[in-house]
């Protein structure tokens, strides 16, 4: 395993036999490691990982029992050898030609946080709405911290975050939570933020379906 990944995408996998395909598919060929953490699944999952774990030498497989996806993101912190973290569902996708833009330019900038926009598009792919999480870019920390309480700033997964900072302060998703997890994950984050950075960049296809695993 290479010393010098860049970026670690962690990805947190129910049953996610019909979307896991389209999902990987958008992050492959790019120099990323990918972690795949099943989290107990009784489908095909396990099936589909294992064949892109033998394509790529760089995408890693492991299972746990079902304990949520905030356990297994907090696996998948542990084991991360990039520099940077970016967290993907299962029944999500990325463009690849922009994370590649970013890797190249705004992650040489050398940011602990960097928010980038992200689509939201029905099932059957039609374009619900853009988030332009840019338009928050001059705030100070206090204030992105008050927009991120009060839900105007989108606190999902929309960011990339520098490892070191997870890892040396503890920062981790609660596993006792199934709601609202990666909303105390992302004050916690900005809490111990220096360089806080957006882009323009439209990163993230948020793909609205029923049985989600957000919804879930």
């Amino acid at each position: 395993m290479p010393n010098n990944i860049i970026l670690s995408v962690i990805v947190p996998i129910y049953n996610a036999e019909n979307t896991l395909n389209d999902c990987l598919s958008s992050v492959l060929n790019n120099n990323i490691e990918i972690i795949l953490i099943n989290d107990g699944s009784t489908d095909k999952t396990e099936k589909i990982c294992m064949e892109y774990c033998k394509k790529n030498k760089l995408i890693r497989y492991y299972y746990q029992d079902n304990k949520g996806p905030g356990a297994a993101r907090n696996y998948g912190i542990d084991l991360a050898k990039g520099e940077y973290i970016l967290f993907l569902d299962s029944d999500d996708m990325i463009d690849r030609n922009i994370l590649l833009s970013i890797l190249n330019n705004e992650l040489r900038q050398s940011p602990d946080i960097l928010y980038y926009n992200f689509e939201q598009v029905s099932q059957n792919g039609k374009l619900i709405r853009i988030h332009k999480l840019d338009a928050f870019s001059n705030m100070s920390k206090r204030d992105l911290i008050i927009n991120t309480l009060s839900w105007s700033l989108p606190w999902g997964q929309f960011k990339i975050v520098k490892s070191v900072l997870l890892k040396k302060n503890q920062i981790y998703f609660d596993e006792e939570r199934r709601d609202c997890e990666e909303l105390f994950f992302t004050i916690r984050c900005l809490e111990f933020a220096n360089k806080i950075e957006f882009t323009e960049k439209i990163l993230y296809k948020y793909i609205k379906r029923y049985e989600s695993l957000s919804n879930t």
